[in-house]
């Protein structure tokens, strides 16, 4: 046992040294400046205090990281107290819907999608599923452009974006996102082979 606990201690002293090494390195301008055993000692303490630096940085960006995720659990609560469990519910599966459509449009999602581009007559298929040259359709502008219920949503769920949950009026915007959610799909069946 103790050897075993020896053997990983000189393994973590051999990485710190390598470490420590590498960053001596970096930061020399020249191989002269690397070898000389006269500035070693301040160039090791420049090291240590930027690994320092960086290691408390991390730590506070885990911190704030952690508070953000507790207000924004504290806002959705709040929104889901405003709204009601089912309307809340109902509201982020359809948040979820565009958001998931949009991505596959891109063609993040799947790299088989095609988009049937209709031509004077004619039809040609077109590899990738954003490939919409200069124009896009009037569903996709409207699912993209024309659906503000995404963004007040993302802006309700976050506290630092100082969005007043009341003075949100809901339902016209879930109509409206059903309506161009409802077109795109219809658009979407016309237009839209996945050779999945």
């Amino acid at each position: 046992m103790k050897n075993s606990h020896n053997e990983h201690s000189l393994q973590r002293v051999e990485r710190l040294a390598s470490t420590l090494e590498h960053h001596l390195f970096q930061m020399a301008p020249t191989l002269a400046d690397y070898s000389d055993v006269k500035t070693l000692e301040v160039r090791l303490k420049v090291v240590l205090n930027k690994t320092r630096h960086h290691n408390t940085s991390g730590a506070q960006r885990r911190r704030r990281h952690q508070q953000q995720q507790q207000q924004e659990q504290q806002c959705r609560q709040l929104l889901q107290q405003q709204l009601g469990m089912e309307r809340f519910q109902e509201i982020e599966a359809l948040v979820a819907t565009i958001q998931q459509e949009r991505t596959e449009l891109v063609g993040a999602s799947c790299s088989k999608c095609q988009y049937i581009r209709r031509l004077e007559g004619k039809t040609e298929a077109v590899p990738g599923a954003g490939s919409f040259g200069t124009e896009l359709p009037r569903e996709i502008k409207q699912l993209y452009f024309g659906t503000p219920l995404v963004t007040a949503w993302e802006r309700a769920c976050k506290v630092g974006k100082n969005h007043n949950q009341s003075m949100v009026t809901w339902e016209p915007m879930v109509q409206q996102t059903q309506a161009h959610l409802q077109a795109y799909y219809e658009w979407k069946a016309q237009n839209f082979v996945c050779q999945r």
